[in-house]
């Protein structure tokens, strides 16, 4: 079981919806889906040797408890920060805890 005392940063789980503006051009609108507690972990070197076995780009482990819907293509917003997902491991298929392993966006 998970203790919750590690769950100390608030974080959006976001999507991306395509809209067409007044040129009739498609733009990503970004909407925020939930917004949980989470373990925002920047990976150190060894760690991100093992998550480049699941993912190839990785800077970033998000932990928190199980999220119906956090995927692939979605995003995390952290304080002013962008965390593309990557890979989303259910630890242990418990559907207790999830791992989002992600990459920040450079270009914020």
């Amino acid at each position: 079981m998970t203790r919750i005392g590690k769950y100390r940063q608030r974080v959006e789980i976001q999507s991306c919806a395509k809209t067409a503006n007044g040129f009739g051009e498609l733009e990503e609108v970004w909407t925020t889906d939930s917004t949980e507690w989470a373990q925002v972990e920047p990976l150190s070197g060894r760690q991100m040797e093992y998550a480049k076995a699941i993912v190839a780009e990785v800077s970033h482990v998000v932990r928190m408890r199980f999220t119906p819907g956090v995927a692939v293509g979605k995003r995390i917003k952290f304080n002013n920060r962008i965390l593309n997902v990557n890979a989303v491991l259910n630890t242990e298929e418990r559907n207790i805890e999830l791992q989002a392993y992600c990459m920040e966006r450079a270009d914020q």
